[in-house]
């Protein structure tokens, strides 16, 4: 099972801030919004019922890179690249 952490990077502007997730020290999704809890959502932090949302384009993308499984955790720690 792979282990997937979202990230935010840098500190939040008043226009949002990017977020990416990391698998094996490698970028595999990234996004830009405005707050932690909307990052999650749009990165597939939660399970949603819509198929087309962002979060589910993450998930079916983890799913197909990583078929043995996985797991998404967040960490509120700021990555400085």
């Amino acid at each position: 099972m792979k282990l997937i952490t979202i990230r935010p990077v840098y500190e939040l502007t008043n226009v949002g801030r990017r977020y990416v997730a990391i698998c094996d020290y490698q970028i595999i999704a990234e996004h830009f919004c405005s707050t932690d809890e909307w990052a999650k959502r749009d990165l597939g932090f939660y399970k949603t019922p819509d198929s087309q949302s962002f979060g589910e384009q993450r998930r079916a993308l983890y799913s197909s890179l990583y078929p043995e499984g996985y797991e998404v955790i967040f960490s509120e720690e700021i990555l400085t690249e």
